[in-house]
């Protein structure tokens, strides 16, 4: 259990970076601490942002399962 805890490392994410991109793979697990971001997808290549979150964790799942992303993230 201290292994797992000596390998997690801080990232700062700068406004308007790209955290996850519609059918990517996730290969990490973000928790969120401060700031927010915001949930969205993209039609006609015009991205639309509909949900805005703040601390959480972010790509548990579909690092667990194997799966890709559904949704486009982007910090706020």
């Amino acid at each position: 259990m201290i292994d797992f805890f000596q390998a997690l490392s801080p990232v700062k994410l700068l406004k308007g970076e790209m955290i996850l991109v519609e059918l990517e793979d996730v290969n990490e697990v973000l928790f969120i601490v401060n700031g927010y971001y915001d949930i969205g997808f993209e039609i006609n290549k015009k991205s639309k942002y509909v949900i805005r979150r703040s601390r959480s964790v972010i790509g548990h799942f579909a690092v667990s399962f194997d799966k890709r992303s559904y949704f486009n993230m982007r910090v706020y």
